[in-house]
């Protein structure tokens, strides 16, 4: 029954924040959420991926990792949940008018993301991310 009732606030408030969201042409804005609404909202979507396709704006933590055997590097933000316990992240792949190093910000930095969320596979795995990104730094 719990778990009932935090879906269907989860559901309730990604409905408010995507109608308010509809001015400035973001289906879905996470950035206005405390984190562990974001934190949850996020989660939720990589595992019921119904947002495939729409505009996302989230804030967090700005981080990278490398692929060591490819040399691919990765460029993510990290929500927290409200007790710093718990994080998920999302991949996003910036517009082509950023060029890395120099427009991305240091590891850790607060970022806001906003760009079109999307599927990906790798051999046998499914990954999500935002492409077409904007970001804004803190």
């Amino acid at each position: 029954m719990k778990n009932k009732f935090c879906v269907l606030i989860l559901f309730v408030v990604m409905l408010v924040l995507s109608a308010e969201a509809k001015d400035n042409k973001v289906d879905v804005d996470f950035s206005k959420l405390n984190s562990m609404v974001a934190y949850s909202g996020l989660f939720d979507m990589m595992i019921h991926p119904e947002q495939l396709g729409k505009t996302i704006r989230i804030k967090g933590q700005y981080d990278s990792a490398q692929d060591p055997d490819t040399g691919t590097t990765f460029f993510g933000v990290v929500v927290m949940d409200a007790s710093m316990c718990c994080a998920t992240g999302l991949d996003f792949v910036l517009k082509d008018k950023y060029k890395y190093p120099d427009d991305y910000p240091e590891l850790g930095a607060v970022v806001t993301v906003t760009g079109k969320f999307e599927r990906y596979v790798e051999g046998e795995d499914t990954y999500y991310h935002l492409t077409n990104a904007d970001l804004l730094k803190q």
